[in-house]
């Protein structure tokens, strides 16, 4: 950089930086491992819910022991490795079953990546089975937790249930009211590049078990669509763009393509229902504002005391003539 004339240093490392890509902030790193080690130090028998293990994760890959503390946070271990999901970084739960209706997938999409070793999870997926729950034990923080979560133990749910169950966020599930497949599954095969997944259309969105492991929420589509798969006659893609990156599923089996445009049009009519609510806020806001600031002159018109009175009769005679017009 030091042979570059001065005015184009900042230019260049703009470029590396998009190349390479940018400098991690140490830190937030230090920041989030700080707070992880936090939270894993309040694990304690006063403080834990419940206990549940081992339970098989798609993402990240293993066996885990969970811990569900009374402060609404999910620690796991495995081994030597552990891993936090904090209650203030949950997004949304989904929860969708695999198409032979042995397991149940729940996947935790969070809001900042969390960490594990050199890899970054934005969506922890766990995989469970649906006629064999892994060992529950209950803590003594379960108390304090909220009613609903509290009778999970009385009533006996599953595991998968009691994961979905345990915070009060958004909850993605399969429906079949919004798709269903040829076959009258909730699920369809697919292809991302060379890798082969499942595809699950929800209502709130996509949810694609592969690689990328990825959930596409409805509201943030900004365009989906089928297309021809290539030279394949038995086959289509489904071309979904969000926040500007273009996934493309491919090798779905034309069987598939009534069911798939089916859905791309409900989901097309739910986007459009979502503007309409989202434009019908802004102007009950916008609505608002104006009714507030109205009040706020004629407050501050009422405030000035005797000594303005000529000024305010003057202001006054000047809102009668706007309103004669």
């Amino acid at each position: 950089c030091k042979s570059l004339p001065s005015e184009l240093i900042p230019k260049f490392r703009e470029l590396v930086e998009k190349i390479v890509g940018s400098k991690k902030d140490p830190n937030k790193e230090e920041a989030r491992t700080k707070k992880d080690k936090e939270i894993s130090e309040t694990i304690n028998p006063d403080n834990t819910a419940y206990v549940m293990g081992p339970v098989t994760a798609v993402s990240p890959r293993g066996k885990w022991n969970l811990t569900f503390t009374g402060d609404s946070n999910l620690f796991m271990e495995l081994k030597e490795k552990r891993v936090v999901v904090e209650a203030t970084n949950l997004k949304r739960i989904i929860t969708v079953p695999d198409n032979n209706g042995l397991y149940i997938y729940v996947g935790l999409q969070l809001q900042d990546p969390i960490k594990l070793g050199k890899s970054k999870y934005g969506i922890v997926l766990f995989k469970l089975h649906v006629k064999s729950n892994p060992k529950i034990e209950w803590g003594e923080a379960l108390s304090r937790l909220p009613q609903r979560v509290q009778k999970l133990k009385s009533e006996n749910k599953s595991a998968a249930e009691i994961l979905t169950m345990s915070w009060k966020v958004s909850i993605e599930k399969a429906n079949k009211t919004y798709f269903a497949s040829s076959s009258s599954k909730h699920a369809i095969a697919c292809t991302v590049k060379a890798n082969s997944g499942t595809l699950y259309p929800l209502r709130g969105g996509i949810f694609y078990i592969g690689k990328p492991l990825v959930f596409l929420p409805r509201k943030e589509i900004e365009e989906i669509k089928a297309a021809r798969g290539g030279t394949i006659g038995s086959y289509f893609d489904l071309c979904v763009e969000h926040d500007g990156t273009l996934y493309e599923f491919g090798m779905i089996n034309k069987s598939e393509q009534g069911p798939i445009q089916g859905y791309v049009q409900s989901l097309q009519e739910l986007r459009s229902a979502d503007e309409r609510r989202s434009q019908n806020k802004k102007n009950k806001k916008g609505n608002c504002n104006a009714d507030y600031d109205a009040g706020k002159d004629d407050r501050s018109r009422g405030d000035r005391g005797d000594d303005d009175e000529n000024e305010e009769q003057n202001e006054d005679d000047d809102d009668d003539d706007d309103d004669d017009d």
